[in-house]
């Protein structure tokens, strides 16, 4: 029957292969986010709200004593050679898009983006950002 139509069952297979490799991005739900460009949205007296409603919730929130509240997001990129199963521990390499955002009572005082080595990403967290990194 495909044969009395010109279509060949090649091309209907090709079709199906198509359809079938293309339709699971159709339902892709992550979430997906680009700090970098981003963290241009927030600026000084921004609400907690809306922070939220862009960032989502934070990887890390913080409050001091003064009622400074400080809300950490980050990205983790790692290298192809960084994702091989066990020689990617050794090769590659592994930086942190971080956002940090600090509100003093319900706005944002202060807003900073750095794109961070995994040592200096530890450094600058301390004991907290090594919980984050084994989560």
């Amino acid at each position: 029957m495909l044969k009395k139509h010109g279509v060949t069952t090649a091309a209907v297979l090709a079709a199906i292969l198509t359809v079938t490799l293309l339709l699971p991005g159709c339902f892709y739900q992550q979430r997906i986010r680009h700090l970098q460009s981003d963290v241009c949205l927030i600026k000084e007296n921004t609400g907690k709200n809306e922070v939220y409603s862009l960032f989502g919730p934070p990887a890390h929130s913080v409050r001091t004593e003064s009622g400074e509240e400080t809300w950490v997001y980050y990205d983790v990129k790692k290298s192809f050679l960084r994702k091989l199963p066990l020689v990617g521990t050794v090769l590659g390499y592994e930086k942190y898009h971080v956002v940090t955002v600090a509100f003093l009572a319900d706005s944002v005082r202060t807003c900073e983006y750095r794109f961070l080595s995994k040592d200096e990403f530890l450094q600058k967290l301390g004991t907290y950002g090594m919980d984050l990194i084994n989560e």
